[in-house]
């Protein structure tokens, strides 16, 4: 399996409106290879927060990971025309990863 991009994801100003009870997310959109990629951080303080990657692309297979220090939760292989999604619960300020592939 080829790994195709890693971001590390850890948003000081995210950990401040987290502390103060706030939802504050870090979030990015992209478009890799054909396809639409949108990945971050989402804290929603109480146990909500969660690393994501949601992943899609119309007619190519593809899957997406999310990760923290601890471990991945991981989609298959997604047919083309599906959005992959994958949250995982956040390891902290610093430690989130999110992945992408496709074949």
């Amino acid at each position: 399996m080829k790994k195709r991009i890693k971001v590390a994801i850890g948003i000081s100003l995210a950990a401040v409106f987290a502390a103060v009870g706030s939802t504050a997310a870090s979030a990015t959109t992209s478009y890799p290879e054909g396809g639409v990629w949108n990945y971050g951080v989402k804290w929603g303080g109480g146990g909500t927060d969660f690393v994501y990657s949601d992943y899609f692309h119309g007619s190519r297979s593809h899957k997406a990971s999310a990760c923290n220090t601890g471990g991945c939760n991981a989609t298959g292989w997604i047919n083309g025309g599906s959005w992959a999604n994958a949250p995982w619960r956040v390891a902290g300020t610093w430690g989130n990863t999110s992945y992408y592939d496709v074949r």
